[in-house]
């Protein structure tokens, strides 16, 4: 019996050879496979990144919001200039603490020239409003 497949899903044609457009995607991806850049153990880390991922909570909301920032150093001066909304706010930004049992705090930056902490590879903040 026939299976109920159209011969499309089902991979190959009645003749039993491969549908052009088949095989045509199976070696796009042995290509890509091939090309694409394999990360090898431990070489992760040392490597200078062009971007840093800046990721922030804003007032509460439950979602963050994530952008990408050019180099490794980022001032509050310049995270101040991704947000679209001003205001009188609080900065807060996330970095490894022995201080608490948990290891990582929530640290106040308050001068513009201050650079902001780096937490497992991203800037990770909290953006709060001033009553």
């Amino acid at each position: 019996m026939p299976s109920q497949q159209p011969r499309a899903l089902r991979g190959t044609q009645q003749d039993g050879s491969e549908p052009p457009g088949l095989v045509l995607s199976r070696s796009l991806v042995s290509v890509h496979s091939r090309l694409k850049p394999q990360k090898r153990p431990g070489s992760g880390a040392a490597q200078p990144c062009e971007n840093i991922v800046v990721a922030y909570y804003f007032c509460g909301e439950p979602i963050p919001y994530r952008t990408l920032v050019k180099g490794r150093v980022v001032t509050l001066g310049q995270f101040k200039e991704l947000l679209t909304k001003k205001g009188n706010y609080r900065y807060y930004f996330k970095k490894v603490s022995d201080e608490f049992d948990c290891g990582v705090v929530f640290e106040e930056v308050r001068e513009d020239d201050t650079i902001l902490p780096i937490f497992e590879e991203k800037i990770i903040g909290k953006v709060e409003k001033i009553d």
